[in-house]
């Protein structure tokens, strides 16, 4: 113990064995004991916690691999010293073994303990690896972010932590199991998983721990049995300060690339075209991420592989993304035709129709971005589009958006994102038709005049929307839908494209049940049930009596049962307001989460996101394209209705976990899409409506199957043909895609928790 493999763990220099007496004497690094720094500070910033997390990694790796006694991690143990932005691990506080010389030095702790308080116990033990340090070191980051975890016992209840992600908490939550119940096979496993968040690609997160260059003898005398905390106020924790930017790193291309032309440049990130020999021309981009630690480096390394993976036709989607120690390489192909400031630069404006056309057109490309990705980024830049190859107005939809761009510069630069897309869209339609409204961010000052040949109403709703803190309760879907209408004479586009589907004759006269839910139940166990759901408010829930989305662990057994008994029989509710989505929680034991924070009075959906039910279930929520343009396909022998909706589409509910019943939910709007998954099982999804399963609508009160040209589907033993939409009743069989479902109707009974 006398030389420690790591600078991290403190070295022992003097010791006296006496049959009744020891005493052991080792350096004392400089620096206070984390607990000191709680005191003050209540808590730690997840970077902060995440930087003594690496150090204690590192060293209890030594300590193990040099077969140290084991240690108890409390942290009154744990020194941070804030001048040099270093932690240090004291040495065990119980009997040491192995010594043989000794050594002078100035700054020591000194401890002295009576040998016979000590048995051969599990406490003063040499781990056989470090994964028996997992559960203690799970238990020391809740009490560093402000939590208490306790030991991880059966009885105990994990609460989540705001300030990590969801997947982090799932980990602290397995790691809190204990020793025996936690799947970690070591440090590594349980630090790296939860440093990453899960998150795969080529990024790493670098060491951010120093070695001191002499921590001993820069201190006077401590000693440390019992420990004690001075009065003085501890040192916060510092973080790396950001480095300036190696403007030579930014100019040199990775290997393999030849520079043909730059676009743009900023501080910190660099726009080329770039040549690759197996690649063609691309579109590269050089950030320099030498300041990003933690958070901002997972995100950015979590978003590149996302969409990387994505199968979206909206989107660029990075081809090669390469990290060095300091700057990050992301390749994309480079579009045939040109960037949308390219074009408006020529034009200094579009006409009206054109202009609506390109609004259809980005809104599709940002839902797209947005079913990736949890937050709403939207673009700073007019050349972040990129047009086809045309010669006329007539060619410029159908546009691409460059998502590795907007994010690297939103992500990687800390730029301020927009917080309204209502705001954002606006601006946006206003500087395409010539006009200079502000920033497309939303910062920035407010300019506005009136477009001429628009109504005094649309006026009036850009004049709001343009201003933050003037648009109020205006959605996205309304501005989108009122604008693009008034832009494009109210109907032309839309009916240009409109899809013709029928309703086969023998089935016109067939009554349409008036239902807000309908339920598929499967024969075959393998197949989800499927609840359709087209009212004001869907319920989220242990219980199907209570709720539409049924949320039980499986397997049945007593652990996975009293896990599903934590979540109420009505636990929240989604609900829609002047066409926005409200989420609310009313579990009056465990709460919900959601990115990281209580969900308690409404507050507006940011879709897609997760919710994790009671703190123990989670739950998908991500909102669904619908496969028609306004006002949507025209049927021949459709009853008339005089219903509209705010939002078009859909929403889906479920859960990625296959330890869970299998439960898929519908909130309908106008239609939603159901597609075969990977697995065989069908599952609602929008990125390929020509190759769905099967489409469901709700019109004149009741619940439609449409049978698309992927379809293979037979309704009461009828086969429906592609373009074919039937209504659906109670007590209906629909075999689709070859599996057999049972169709009825419910209600939920009171939603208050008994």
């Amino acid at each position: 113990m006398q030389s420690p493999a790591s600078p991290l763990l403190t070295a022992v220099h003097e010791f006296m064995f006496e049959p009744g007496f020891h005493l052991m004497t080792a350096e004392m690094p400089p620096g206070r004991d984390l607990r000191d720094i709680l005191r003050v500070q209540q808590s730690l910033t997840v970077e902060q916690m995440e930087q003594v997390l690496i150090m204690l990694r590192d060293a209890l790796k030594a300590a193990v691999e040099q077969s140290w006694p084991r240690f108890t991690l409390d942290a009154t143990q744990i020194v941070v010293d804030a001048e040099s932005n270093t932690s240090a691990l004291l040495i065990p506080d119980m009997p040491l073994f192995g010594m043989s010389a000794t050594m002078p030095v100035d700054a020591m702790q000194t401890m002295a303990f009576n040998p016979t308080a000590f048995a051969s116990t599990e406490e003063n033990s040499v781990p056989e690896s470090t994964r028996e340090y997992v559960t203690p070191l799970a238990t020391l980051c809740s009490e560093m972010l402000g939590a208490s975890a306790g030991g991880g016992g059966q009885n105990e209840r994990f609460r989540a932590i705001p300030s990590l992600t969801i997947y982090q908490n799932t980990l602290l939550r397995s790691a809190l199991a204990g020793t025996q119940r936690h799947s970690f096979e070591s440090l590594d496993e349980f630090v790296g998983q939860f440093l990453s968040g899960g998150e795969g690609g080529r990024t790493t997160i670098p060491p951010r721990h120093t070695a001191s260059p002499s921590r001993v003898g820069a201190r006077t005398a401590h000693t440390a049995v019992p420990a004690t905390s001075g009065s003085t106020p501890a040192a916060s924790i510092t973080t790396r300060t950001p480095a300036d930017v190696d403007t030579a790193l930014l100019q040199a291309p990775p290997a393999g690339y030849e520079i043909n032309r730059e676009l743009r440049t900023r501080d910190g990130w660099r726009l080329c075209v770039a040549r690759h020999p197996s690649m063609g021309d691309v579109l590269l981009t050089t950030l320099d991420v030498s300041a990003e630690v933690g958070e901002a480096m997972r995100r950015l390394s979590g978003l590149m592989q996302t969409l990387q993976q994505s199968t979206r036709l909206e989107l660029l989607r990075p081809l090669d993304v390469q990290r060095s120690q300091r700057i990050l390489h992301v390749a994309r192909p480079l579009p045939p035709g040109r960037s949308l400031l390219d074009a408006l630069r020529e034009r200094r404006s579009f006409s009206r129709p054109t202009v609506a056309r390109l609004l259809v057109a980005i809104l599709a490309s940002y839902e797209a971005l947005w079913s990736l990705v949890e937050r709403q980024f939207v673009a700073t830049s007019l050349d972040q589009f990129w047009l086809p190859a045309g010669k006329g107005e007539a060619d410029d939809n159908g546009l691409l958006l460059d998502a590795s761009q907007l994010i690297l510069e939103s992500v990687g630069t800390r730029a301020q994102l927009a917080t309204r897309p209502v705001t954002h869209f606006a601006r946006l339609a206003l500087l395409l038709l010539g006009q200079d409204s502000g920033a497309l961010s939303g910062e920035g000052p407010v300019r506005f005049s009136p477009v001429p040949e628009l109504s005094s109403e649309i006026n009036g709703m850009l004049r709001r929307a343009v201003s933050p803190d003037q648009s109020g309760d205006l959605t996205l879907a309304r501005l989108h839908a009122q604008l693009t209408a008034a832009l494009a004479g109210h109907t032309a586009v839309a009916h240009a494209s409109r899809h013709v589907l029928k309703v086969p004759e023998d089935l016109q006269s067939v009554p349409v049940q008036a239902n807000l839910r309908l339920r598929l139940s499967p024969v075959d166990n393998a197949q989800p049930t499927i609840a359709l759901v087209a009212d004001d408010s869907l319920w989220l829930g242990r219980v199907g009596t209570h709720s539409d989305y049924v949320a039980q662990f499986r397997p049945r057994n007593p652990v996975n049962d009293s896990r599903t008994r934590l979540i109420s029989r009505a636990q929240a509710t989604a609900f829609m307001q002047n066409g926005q989505i409200f989420l609310r929680d009313i579990g009056t034991t465990n709460p919900s989460f959601t990115a990281g924070h209580h969900i308690g009075s409404p507050e507006i959906a940011d879709l897609p996101m997760t919710l994790v039910l009671a703190g123990e279930y989670s739950v998908e929520i991500r909102l669904l394209k619908s496969a028609y343009a306004t006002p949507g396909p025209a049927v021949i022998g459709w009853p008339s209705s005089k219903s509209r909706s705010l939002r078009r589409g859909g929403c889906v509910l479920y859960s990625l976990d296959r330890g869970t019943l299998p439960c898929e939910v519908a909130w309908i709007f106008t239609d939603a899409s159901l597609a075969i998954d990977t697995t065989g099982r069908l599952a609602f999804d929008d990125t390929d409506a020509q190759n769905s399963a099967a489409r469901f609508h709700h019109h004149a009160g009741g619940f439609w199957i449409e049978a698309t040209a992927a379809s293979v589907m037979d309704l009461n033993g009828r086969h429906l043909q592609p373009g074919e939409v039937a209504p659906l009743g109670q007590g209906d069989t629909l075999r689709l895609q070859g599996q057999l479902f049972q169709i009825q109707p419910y209600s939920l009974e009171s939603t208050q928790e008994g």
